[in-house]
């Protein structure tokens, strides 16, 4: 069953994965060591989430409308969701946008303090180099070394096939 709640608990795990641990176990997705939004982002995430629960309820006491509020119900109904499919990471590329929101509310909050500014650039600048070396190195090196197996099997004997039936034209 594709959809629906039958294996709840291994889709639960694999959402977790994807969340938590950045790693759907293809390749092809997500670059090993680095994640969805670098393996140090979760934390930035959560930091997000607390500032946004409470943004909610400062709205909610004042009688304003809330952004926030939207935002976690967008996660929210996104991770519940989520829980009936099995996820991976182009999957639930609806979440990715509330999570960015929410990482990018953490770090607005945390660069008041200069240090922490300029430390928290300083993490990403070096985590985008070395996501670029690597991706334009490494990754691709090893891709291409299981492309056959992360993306097409059985390619091989289409390929066969398909110029089998060419020389015989």
């Amino acid at each position: 069953d594709e959809l629906g709640i039958t294996d709840i608990k291994t889709k639960a795990l694999m959402l977790f994965n994807i969340l938590i641990k950045q790693n759907d176990g293809w390749p092809s997705n997500m670059l090993p060591n680095y994640g969805l939004f670098y393996l140090f982002s979760p934390i930035f995430i959560i930091t997000g989430l607390y500032f946004l629960f409470n943004n909610t309820k400062s709205d909610y006491k004042n009688k304003k409308f809330s952004f926030s509020f939207i935002v976690l119900t967008q996660i929210i109904v996104g991770i519940i969701y989520s829980l009936f499919l099995y996820s991976f990471s182009n999957r639930i590329n609806f979440l990715y946008i509330p999570f960015l929101i929410s990482l990018t509310i953490s770090i607005q909050k945390l660069v008041t303090y200069k240090r922490v500014f300029y430390t928290i650039i300083a993490i990403y600048i070096l985590h985008f180099i070395f996501f670029i070396h690597n991706y334009f190195t490494n990754y691709n090196q090893k891709l291409a070394q299981n492309y056959l197996f992360s993306f097409s099997y059985g390619i091989k004997d289409a390929l066969q096939k398909a110029e089998e039936l060419h020389h015989k034209t």
